[in-house]
């Protein structure tokens, strides 16, 4: 799978986009990218306590909200594109 970083979200990943490979639901992801890039990524992806997904995070799964399909228990396709987006105000 691919994963996709946007706005200050790259920063704190260190990278645009990596490729991944295994089997995950979308909180696991989330919490493997957390321990793989540190806390500084983890604390905008992750709840303090770590079982929900952030509410200030915006996860597509091939485009798609999760919130659409099975929230943070939706199975990560092999062959997806995942882009995470934190939620900006501003106007």
């Amino acid at each position: 799978m691919k994963i996709k970083y946007y706005a200050y979200l790259r920063e704190e990943a260190g990278c645009k986009e990596e490729s991944l490979s295994g089997s995950f639901t979308a909180l696991s992801l989330l919490r493997f990218l957390g321990e793989k890039h540190g806390p500084g990524l983890s604390r905008h992806l992750l709840s303090p306590e770590g079982d929900e997904i952030h509410a200030d995070l915006i996860f597509l799964l091939d485009g798609r909200h999760i919130e659409f399909l099975n929230n943070k228990e939706t199975i990560i396709p092999e062959n997806s594109i995942v882009s995470l987006f934190p939620r900006i105000a501003g106007g």
